[in-house]
């Protein structure tokens, strides 16, 4: 019942992904209806909600930490704000974060290790996007690792 369909189902033999011919075969049925007529009376789910505005950036109130101990990260970050539901990545001090929307108020983040091999000369603070869309990060601090910004530690701070 939870699958549906709108093309005849016959009877395949599969090696592979090459199936054989089965334009010779009438359709398979179940108690005399094909599957075409059984998908037609089964009840149509609702289309599902759309998840969030995605034309809006999400806005970020808070977040704690500010900043990962060690060059290691691990920390989980709660971020708090408006506007989460359909969040699509988060960037912990330009690198990209494993995260969890908790509510359209919050996201439970893991702050990235320092990747040496990252280098930049601009700012790298937290941020929350929807598609292309970025937080306004503004009033934030750059991120840090053990005290060290990724301007820093691009110039060979420690």
């Amino acid at each position: 019942p939870a699958v549906t369909t709108t093309t005849p189902q016959k009877l395949n033999v599969f090696k592979n992904s090459l199936a054989s011919d089965d334009t010779a075969f009438p359709e398979w049925t179940w108690a005399g209806q094909t599957a075409i007529e059984l998908s037609a009376a089964q009840p149509q789910p609702e289309p599902a909600a759309p998840a969030g505005d995605m034309n809006n950036p999400a806005t970020v109130t808070d977040y704690d930490p500010k900043g990962s101990a060690t060059h290691d990260g691990g920390e989980t970050v709660v971020i708090t704000g408006t506007g989460f539901t359909g969040t699509t990545s988060v960037g912990i001090g330009g690198l990209g974060a494993n995260f969890t929307v908790i509510s359209d108020t919050e996201i439970h983040a893991t702050a990235p290790a320092h990747q040496p091999a990252v280098t930049t000369t601009t700012p790298q603070k937290l941020n929350v996007f929807k598609n292309s869309l970025a937080s306004d990060d503004t009033a934030f601090p750059e991120w840090t690792w053990a005290g060290h910004t990724a301007i820093e530690l691009s110039a060979g701070g420690t």
